[in-house]
């Protein structure tokens, strides 16, 4: 069983935000250190004995820190997010947008091909489906995310006939669902 789409900038943004959330990724641990920070700097300055429009400011300087540190390192979305995973994709597969990715489904597993690159994940390693309105997501066991988008598919029972062939190939403990 074989679908193919041409993937976008967008298509591969939504991936690694899906795959960091999976992997509870580097980027989170440092949030929280940071907010923990800041947290504790506000803190520091409620309990000074300055005036209160000393304290008020420290706390502002505070939250202004972290809508910075926020904006350009943490987002997850966005335009800086955007841009950030253009310029990885885009040194990785060049200007040529959008990318032709080839998804074959079999008794082994799933093949995914794109730009020449060949990647197979047996159905052992396949933790899960989830299904949303855009696409169909296999979540694998080392919390990466593979994505087959529905536009691929010519038709509604096609689409139907890929899932219920995937979903036949998980072990019972194995879980899919729908968004």
């Amino acid at each position: 069983m074989i679908v193919e789409f041409l993937a976008t900038v967008h298509d591969f943004a939504d991936i690694t935000r899906r795959s960091q959330r999976c992997a509870a990724s580097i980027p989170w641990t440092l949030r929280r250190v940071v907010i923990i920070v800041l947290m504790a700097a506000a803190a520091a300055f409620a309990a000074l004995d300055d005036s209160l429009a000393v304290k008020a400011e420290a706390i502002a300087i505070l939250l202004v820190v972290y809508a910075f540190f926020y904006t350009f390192l943490f987002a997850d979305r966005g335009p800086f997010y955007n841009r950030t995973i253009r310029l990885i994709y885009g040194a990785q597969y060049g200007v040529n947008w959008p990318v032709r990715v080839r998804v074959e489904l079999n008794a082994a597993g799933i093949v995914f091909t794109q730009n020449g690159i060949r990647v197979e994940s047996r159905w052992e390693t396949i933790e899960g489906i989830e299904e949303t309105p855009q696409a169909i997501y296999f979540l694998t066991t080392d919390k990466s995310v593979m994505a087959v988008r529905k536009r691929g598919f010519e038709s509604l029972p096609d689409l139907a006939e890929f899932l219920r062939f995937a979903r036949d190939h998980l072990r019972p403990d194995q879980c899919s669902s729908s968004s």
